[in-house]
């Protein structure tokens, strides 16, 4: 929501805001599918990611209540990692997530059951 905040009141474009959404939307749901094969656990990229994310998201905030400082440049500095470790991340998750299917399927002809 803090997102979509930010874009309706124009502080964040909404392109930004859509990838982030989808890819953190997305690799819920592939996480779902992929319980039938192994339990996806959280990577240290993805705890990165959303430490990141939330630190963008407080600077951002603060510098709603101020004038344009250098709080406005470290909070895009950090968005931009931010942004870079969501896209970044997504994309391990889903090659992950090939890997586990594709090796449960070698290893026992399909997915496991139980």
């Amino acid at each position: 929501m803090a997102f979509i905040g930010l874009s309706i009141i124009g502080e964040l474009p909404w392109w930004m805001t859509i990838l982030i959404l989808v890819r953190e939307w997305g690799i819920t749901v592939m996480r779902v599918f992929m319980l039938k094969y192994e339990v996806m656990a959280a990577n240290k990229g993805g705890k990165l990611k959303t430490a990141m994310q939330s630190l963008a998201i407080v600077l951002f905030c603060i510098g709603l209540w101020r004038t344009p400082t250098w709080v406005d440049v470290i909070a895009w500095a950090a968005m931009i990692v931010a942004f870079g470790l969501t896209v970044v991340t997504g994309a391990m998750y889903v090659v992950d997530a090939l890997r586990i299917r594709r090796d449960a399927l070698a290893g026992n002809g399909g997915p496991r059951h139980g």
